[in-house]
């Protein structure tokens, strides 16, 4: 699975024309090897999507055939004053993974890793955090990703921020302790995105 990830930058007056174009991608759900796309509005206002896609080769297909034919359509492009824009290879799943999680909050920590740890990052992310976090009441499912370079994404997807919340008080102290993060990490960016239904596009056919 591909993760496609865009973080914008939206002023508070475009917000709704924004959100209003952003629902115009449901003509997603129609392409080939698209498996679903999420986002909403982070803690500090930017606007947050996480695009699902089967493999490259469907996204490379998307991007050369179907992209420009949806942004022709849709003003959105003047709604950010900046975007950015990375690719993640899906390794492993959390829990019941993201294409099928449910809930109201996408919590997104996106990770670099110091040169000679990432083995180690990954090892602690199969056998401390996934089954940690994936125990935790209201988790509902998420992906760990590989971009370039040695940067990595976490994503889960959580009932609502009080579920959350309970996590980050009850069980990320010891879970942080026994992966010892801080000896991978050379930097961290977090988001807590509130997840707006109406971006939300399911794959034609699912259920």
């Amino acid at each position: 699975m591909i993760i496609k990830w865009i973080v914008c930058d939206v002023p508070v007056e475009q917000r709704v024309a924004f959100s209003e174009a952003q629902a115009g991608w449901s003509a997603l759900s129609g392409v080939p090897g698209f498996l679903g796309q999420l986002g909403g509005w982070d803690q500090d206002g930017r606007a947050c999507i996480a695009g699902l896609w089967r493999d490259r080769e469907a996204y490379r297909h998307f991007m050369t055939a179907v992209h420009d034919d949806i942004t022709d359509g849709n003003a959105q492009e003047g709604t950010y004053t900046a975007s950015r824009v990375a690719l993640f290879d899906s390794v492993m799943a959390i829990q019941a993974g993201l294409p099928r999680a449910e809930g109201g909050l996408l919590r997104v920590a996106d990770c670099r890793v110091l040169a000679g740890r990432e083995e180690h990052f990954i090892q602690v992310q199969r056998e401390v955090w996934n089954p940690g976090m994936g125990g935790a009441p209201g988790m509902a499912g998420g992906a760990f990703a590989r971009g370039e370079g040695s940067r990595y994404l976490v994503l889960s997807r959580w009932a609502d921020h009080a579920a959350h919340a309970s996590y980050r008080a009850e069980r990320f102290p010891e879970l942080r302790s026994r992966a010892g993060a801080g000896q991978d990490l050379d930097a961290i960016t977090g988001y807590r995105v509130a997840l707006e239904p109406a971006w939300e596009v399911s794959p034609s056919g699912s259920s």
